[in-house]
C-alpha cells in the first residue's frame, strides 16, 4: 500500500511538472527573469486573454511590500508612496483609494492569489511589454532608466562625456589630446597627451574614464584611466567597436559582428552573440537592442537579447529602418530613405511618424528629455523637435560634421574640419567654440596644448580665395567626359552607350590609415559633388555603406 502511495505521488509530480512546462510564460523585471516553481505557482493566460501572475513572488521581486486580508479577500501591494489594493473576483483595483477599472479579475487558484499583471503594475507607473512570439512579459520600472549606471547617454557619438562638473573630449582626427574641462571655471587639463591616434567611445563611470584609441578602421586599444589622468591601464586590444559601459559591465562588438560582455576591470569576457550581419546595438534596461542589416538585401531586423545572451525577442523586421535610439518607453528610428523619424513601443506596437523632411533628410539623431535632436543630410544643420512632432527649432545653421553628443542642456558638435569643437545651448541662446584645430601633428606640452585649445579661429583665413567660374573649351569638356565615362564602363561591353547611374545615395566607408589632409580632401570633393547635383547625396556611413575607399601608403602599393 505504501508503494502505491509513493507511485501516485511521483506520477502527480511528473504530471504537474509537465503542465507547468506547457504553460511556461516568462516574466522579466528590467531584464531579470523571475523563476517560478510548483510552490510559487506559474503565470497563465485567463479566459479574457490576460496574463495572470502569482501575486506574492512577482510583487516582491518588483520591490513591493505585500499583505493579504483574508476577511475582505483583498491583496495589497505597497511601494514608495503608492498603495494598490486588488479585491478578488472584482473588475477593478484601487490605487491610493482611486478606483481603476480592469478588463479582467484577480482570482484564487490552487490556494494562491493571482493578479492581472498589466493593470496592477501600470498603477505603479511601470511599463508592461508582451512578446507573443516568446510568450514573455517584460516589466520596466518607471525609475529603471534613470537609475541605470551608464558611461554615456544612449545614442551619443562618444566624442564628449561628462562626469560631475567636468566634460572630457577629444576628436575623431589625430590631432587633439584627451582633455578635461572644468565647467565651473573653464580650466583645462590634458589627461592623455597623445595627438597622433584616434580617441573614441568615451565612457565614464564612478570616476573612471574608459576609451578606445588607435586606428578606427583597424586595431584599437581599450584603456581605463581615472578622472585626474592617473592610473592608466590597458584592458584589452583588438578590432573593438561600439563600447558601452553599463551597470558595472563593459559591452562591445567586434569587426567580426560579435558582442562581448566583460567585468568592469576587463576580466572574464563572455561572447553573447555572433551575427552574420552588420549591426548597431544599444544596451539598456537589462537588454541589448540590436539593429541588424542584411548586406545582400534591404531587410533590417530589430531585436533584443538578454544581457546574458539569452532570450532573443524580435521587435520589428522590415526594410524601413535605418538608425535607431531609445528613450524611456519608446524606440525611435529613421526609415531607409532617412527622410522620416518614427517612434514605437518597445514591443514594436503603435508605430507613429514624428517628422518627415523629404527635402533635407535626417543623417543623425538622438533623443533626450522629450526632444529629438537631428542633423540634416543636406546642409548638415542641427535641429530639435519635440517627441510629439511639435515646436521645431534650428540650433546650428552651418555645415557640421556627421554626429554630435548631448550633455545636459548642451549639444556638442564639430565642423566639417573634424576638429573644431563647439557647443550650443538647447534653447539656442549660446553657441561657443571650446576647442580649436591644430596645424601639425606632434607631442606638445600641457601648457602649449591648453594655449592652442583656448585660441580662437575668428580671424578670416588668408588662404581662401574666391574661385571664379571659368569657361572650358569643347576639347577639354570632351576629354573629361571620355575619361569619366571610361572609368564607369567599357564601351566595348556596352555598344548601345548605356551608362550606369546611382539611384541610391552613395554611402562611403573608409579603409586604411588616411591622414588629416586625406580626410579634408575627400570631404572637399564630396561637398563639391553634392553641390553639383540634386538627385543624390554622398555621405559617410561605416555601417550601411555601398562604396569603399581605401587609403594605401604609396610605397606599399603593388601595381601590376
Amino acid at each position: 500500500m505504501k508503494k502505491i502511495f509513493w507511485i501516485t505521488i511521483l506520477i502527480s509530480l511528473v504530471l504537474s511538472t509537465i503542465a507547468f512546462a506547457e504553460n511556461d510564460i516568462k516574466i522579466y523585471i528590467d531584464g531579470e527573469k523571475i523563476e517560478f516553481d510548483l510552490e510559487s505557482g506559474a503565470p497563465f493566460i485567463d479566459e479574457n486573454s490576460r496574463v495572470q501572475v502569482p501575486f506574492r513572488i512577482v510583487m516582491e521581486k518588483f520591490g513591493s511590500e505585500v499583505s493579504w486580508d483574508g476577511e475582505k479577500k483583498e491583496a495589497t501591494a505597497k511601494k514608495d508612496n503608492v498603495i494598490v489594493k486588488v479585491p478578488i473576483e472584482q473588475p477593478y483595483i484601487y490605487k491610493n483609494d482611486e478606483k481603476i477599472d480592469s478588463d479582467t479579475v484577480a482570482i484564487i487558484k490552487n490556494g494562491r492569489t493571482y493578479l492581472p499583471i498589466r493593470v496592477v503594475l501600470e498603477a505603479f507607473g511601470a511599463e508592461i511589454v508582451w512578446n507573443n512570439n516568446n510568450k514573455a512579459v517584460t516589466i520596466f520600472r518607471n525609475e529603471s532608466v534613470k537609475q541605470e549606471k551608464r558611461g554615456n547617454l544612449i545614442g551619443n557619438y562618444g566624442q564628449v562625456v561628462k562626469y560631475d562638473n567636468y566634460v572630457i573630449y577629444s576628436n575623431f582626427v589625430k590631432d587633439i589630446p584627451l582633455t578635461r574641462e572644468n565647467l565651473a571655471d573653464g580650466t583645462k587639463k590634458i589627461l592623455v597627451n597623445i595627438v597622433n591616434e584616434d580617441f573614441s567611445n568615451l565612457n565614464v563611470v564612478d570616476g573612471w574614464l574608459y576609451y578606445l584609441i588607435g586606428d578606427y578602421f583597424g586595431e584599437q586599444k581599450l584603456y581605463r584611466i581615472d578622472i585626474d589622468g592617473d592610473n592608466k591601464k590597458l584592458l584589452m586590444k583588438g578590432k573593438i567597436r561600439d563600447l558601452q559601459v553599463v551597470d558595472n559591465n563593459i559591452y562591445y562588438k567586434t569587426e567580426e559582428n560579435e558582442i562581448f560582455r566583460m567585468d568592469i576591470n576587463g576580466k572574464n569576457p563572455k561572447k553573447l552573440l555572433n551575427s552574420e550581419h552588420w549591426f548597431n546595438m544599444i544596451v539598456t534596461d537589462g537588454w541589448i537592442y540590436i539593429l541588424e542589416h542584411h548586406e545582400k538585401s534591404s531587410l533590417r531586423k530589430l531585436y533584443r537579447i538578454n544581457i546574458d545572451g539569452t532570450e532573443m525577442q524580435t521587435i520589428k523586421e522590415a526594410e524601413d529602418i535605418s538608425k535607431f535610439s531609445i528613450d524611456g518607453k519608446f524606440i525611435y528610428f529613421t526609415n531607409s530613405d532617412e527622410h522620416s523619424i518614427y517612434k514605437m513601443k518597445k514591443d514594436g506596437r503603435d508605430v507613429t511618424e514624428i517628422l518627415n523632411d523629404i527635402t533635407a533628410g535626417v543623417f543623425w539623431f538622438n533623443v533626450y528629455d522629450n526632444w529629438i535632436y537631428y542633423r540634416h543630410k543636406n546642409g548638415g544643420r542641427i535641429y530639435k523637435v519635440r517627441t510629439n512632432g511639435t515646436d521645431s527649432m534650428l540650433l546650428v545653421d552651418e555645415v557640421t560634421n556627421y554626429c554630435f553628443d548631448i550633455i545636459d542642456d548642451w549639444i556638442y558638435y564639430d565642423l566639417y574640419d573634424g576638429c573644431t569643437l563647439y557647443r550650443v545651448k538647447n534653447d539656442n541662446s549660446i553657441n561657443q567654440q571650446i576647442r580649436a584645430c591644430y596645424n601639425d601633428v606632434k607631442e606638445y606640452t600641457n601648457e602649449e596644448i591648453i594655449s592652442m585649445i583656448d585660441s580662437s579661429n575668428n580671424e578670416e583665413s588668408k588662404d581662401i580665395e574666391e574661385i571664379k567660374n571659368e569657361e572650358y573649351t569643347k576639347e577639354q569638356i570632351d576629354y573629361f567626359i571620355d575619361i569619366a565615362l571610361k572609368v564607369e564602363f567599357n564601351p566595348n561591353d556596352h555598344p548601345d552607350g548605356m551608362v550606369k547611374k546611382w539611384i541610391k545615395n552613395p554611402k562611403i566607408k573608409v579603409f586604411g590609415s588616411p591622414n588629416k589632409e586625406d580626410i579634408e580632401t575627400l570631404n572637399q570633393v564630396i561637398n563639391e559633388i553634392n553641390g553639383l547635383n540634386n538627385s543624390i547625396e554622398i555621405s559617410f556611413d561605416d555601417t550601411y555603406y555601398n562604396m569603399e575607399i581605401f587609403f594605401i601608403v604609396y610605397d606599399n602599393l603593388k601595381l601590376p
